[in-house]
Formats: structure tokens, sequence, C-alpha cells
């Protein structure tokens, strides 16, 4: 029918998409055709389940006298091109199989990639994004910065931006921060973490901060790490994106979140009764460890090497085999998302390596095994423990005499895998 209106001739100068409003009263986002969207649709406006006083709320916004100010919670999409259509493509995702026990059962395969999420990864242009909602004025964005580039993680983050109403009504406006992590955690590309609803005046401008604690319930900064069965924080670059919705993105400020600054110890420890090396680059876990607290045994070497550089070093531990007291270190993206990807989808009881987050940065050596001018080489040895049918062991230094002293015990040289600062 509203195609039908749209598509009549009109008899006045006004073409019929641009006097034509289509009311939505339903409990979910709709799946929209295309014909009614853009300029030659008419304009839409969701009011949900109003109640008794619908009649009056749904008069007041279309003849101006309020000023919707609303935002969707949900994704509208297009018609065909929505989460459930590619669900209903795989019957393990949607409605499910019969396992051998004849009960049916649904696989998850989206992961993480729900709602906004999965249009995001997918590369999916939805009709009406989540967080979309338009206003009789008009906004602007501008200047956004944080109130710090390097943070512990412990403490809250101010994002800060101006929100000015340059229309001639006053009105409301919900900005809305997002956060963008590092690739190697397998994160969505983005996530809401923040957001304040704002009311100007016409011409009016405002500075506004929308704290993100990463201390918060809703852990904007964490991810669940399913070996441990508890929240750690994503360590690493954070990008925050100042926003309209979750695809109209007004700006960008970043900042690194939980590593350590430039210049700091990556600090040994050996344990001799395990023959074991850990490294460390946060200070308060050196403590942790030198207290006592990771198991006796464990002491300084003597030995480290700098954190500083642009590429993040992913550091994992072996349960139950290579051995939990096993860890590896690789500065390679690819070795870091294979091994997340094979202990995400192996046995707990088979052998792997189990991704612990972001430890500090380096630099990655040239493909002939040199560092740049200003940075020394860091090798890595191993134990050959598979083959010897022993937990393995890795070590990280810049002394090639230890590499040689290991390669005596019969331990293999991996070369140089990262450059640190000298």
């Amino acid at each position: 029918m509203i195609k039908g209106i749209v598509a009549a001739r009109s008899t006045t100068a006004t073409p019929m998409a641009a006097k034509t409003a289509l009311v939505l009263k339903d409990n979910a986002g709709v799946a929209m055709d295309p014909a009614l969207l853009g300029p030659a649709g008419p304009a839409i406006l969701e009011v949900w389940f109003p109640g008794q006083e619908d009649g009056h709320i749904v008069a007041d916004l279309l003849f101006g006298v309020k000023n919707p100010s609303g935002k969707l919670p949900v994704t509208f999409p297009r018609a065909g091109q929505g989460f459930m259509d590619w669900a209903k493509t795989d019957p393990s995702v949607f409605p499910g199989v019969k396992n051998a026990a004849g009960q049916p059962e649904v696989t998850y395969k989206e992961g993480l990639n729900m709602g906004y999420r999965w249009y995001d990864a997918n590369g999916v242009t939805p009709a009406f994004p989540f967080g979309h909602g338009l206003s009789y004025t008009t906004f602007t964005y501008s200047a956004p910065n944080v109130s710090a580039t390097t943070v512990s993680g412990n403490t809250p983050i101010s994002v800060n931006f101006t929100l000015t109403n340059i229309g001639s009504r006053a009105g409301a406006e919900v900005p809305q921060v997002y956060a963008g992590f590092n690739s190697v955690y397998g994160e969505p590309p983005k996530r809401l973490v923040g957001f304040q609803k704002v009311t100007l005046a016409p011409g009016q401008e405002q500075r506004v901060t929308i704290s993100i604690d990463p201390n918060a319930n809703n852990h904007p900064l964490s991810y669940w790490d399913t070996a441990t069965q508890t929240w750690k924080l994503l360590r690493g670059d954070v990008t925050f994106y100042v926003a309209r919705s979750s695809t109209s993105l007004e700006g960008v400020a970043k900042v690194t979140v939980g590593l350590p600054e430039s210049g700091a110890a990556v600090v040994e420890f050996y344990n001799q009764a395990l023959d074991a090396y850990f490294y460390s680059a946060n200070a308060g876990e050196a403590a942790f460890v030198d207290s006592g607290g990771a198991g006796a045994g464990w002491a300084r070497t003597g030995q480290s090497f700098k954190s500083g550089g642009s590429t993040p070093v992913c550091r994992f531990y072996g349960s139950p085999n290579p051995g939990p007291n096993s860890h590896f270190y690789t500065a390679l993206a690819s070795e870091c998302t294979y091994l997340q990807q094979y202990a995400a989808t192996s046995s707990a009881a088979l052998p792997r390596w189990n991704f612990e987050g972001i430890d500090f940065t380096t630099t990655l050596p040239f493909t002939d095994g040199g560092c740049p001018g200003g940075t020394v080489a860091v090798y890595r040895a191993y134990n050959n423990g598979s083959t010897r049918g022993i937990e393995s062991r890795h070590r990280l230094t810049t002394s090639l005499a230890s590499i040689q002293a290991l390669q005596a015990q019969g331990w293999k040289s991996e070369g140089v895998q990262m450059c640190a600062p000298a």
C-alpha cells in the first residue's frame, strides 16, 4: 500500500514521497523493502507500542509539537539481507539439526558477532543501523580526543568531543562511543562502550565527555577467557569511534591500554626445578612473581630486553600439555591467530597453547633476520620438547651466547623473532 501511495501522481509540486509518513508499531527490527528507503521512500517513524497515549504521541511527533530524539536499540535489515536470512541458509544454525541422541541442536556460528556486530563483521549494509535516529534539527560532531593516549587499564578513560546544534529547533542527540581492538583478539570490528543523551538549544555548542570505565560490570575493555573462565583486559591499541550510530562514525581517538611504555624492561624469570622461562613487562606482575605468587622457584636471571615498537607480542601458556608452566611469545599475527583458532577448535585434552593477551610491543625483523637501526635482535630458542617427549619450553634473549649454550643442551635456535629498542 505504501509503495502505491508513494508511486501515485502528486497534485502539487511536492513529490508524494516527501509528503508521506509511514508509522511503524511493532516490537522488533523490521526487514525493510529497499523501495521504501532513501529519498524515494516515505518518512518513517518508529513508535513501538506507545500504550493508551498512542494517538497523542504520534500526532505530536508527526506535526512537530515534539522533536523526536530516540535511537534504535536494534538493527533494521534490508529485506533478504538480514542475519536471519543468512541463518536460514545453514540448518545447523537455524532451525538446528538433531544430534546422535535425536535432540535438536543449534550451532551459534556467528560467535561474538551478534546484532549490529554481525552486519559490521560481514560488511552488510542495513536499512537502518543500530543506534540510528533522526531529528527535526541537525547536530555536528567535532574535535574528538581522549583524556590520555596511554593508560593502565585500571582507571576510567574520558572520550571528549564537541556537539553543536546547527538547526533551528531545540533537540536531543544521543552520541555513542564504540571501541575497536587489535585484530589478534578475534573481537568484532567494534562494540558499543558508552553513550549519553544531550539536549541543546538552537546554535548551542557543548563539550561532551563520555567516561569508559574498564572496571564497570559490562566489561567494556575486556574479553572472556574461556580457558581460565575470567575476564581479561584487551591490552594494546584501542580505537574509540564517536558516532551517531553503529555505521555513522563522526570521529576517531586512539589510546594504548595496559601496555608498558616504550623502553620498559621485559624481565626474564627462570625456574630451575621446572627448567622454564617466563617474561613480563608488567611491573606489578613481576613483583607478584618475585613474591612467590606464581609458585616457588622463580627468580630473575638478570637478563632483559626492552618493550617498544608498533607490533604487539602475543603471550600463550600451555595446558595441559605443553604444560601450565610453559609460555610462548610471538610477534607474528598469523601465528598468534592460528594458535588461537586451534585452541578454540581442539579438545582441551590435546596439547595446545592458550592465548593470554598482548604482553608488550616490539619491531619485526627484516626477512633476512636483520633488525632496523636503533634496535637489538631478540632470539628465540625451543627445547624441542615435542620430539623429546617433555614439556615444551622457549627462551627469549638478546644474548647469542645464551642461545648457543642452549643449543649445546639440545635446544633449537628459532632465529631472530623480535627487534627491541637498543
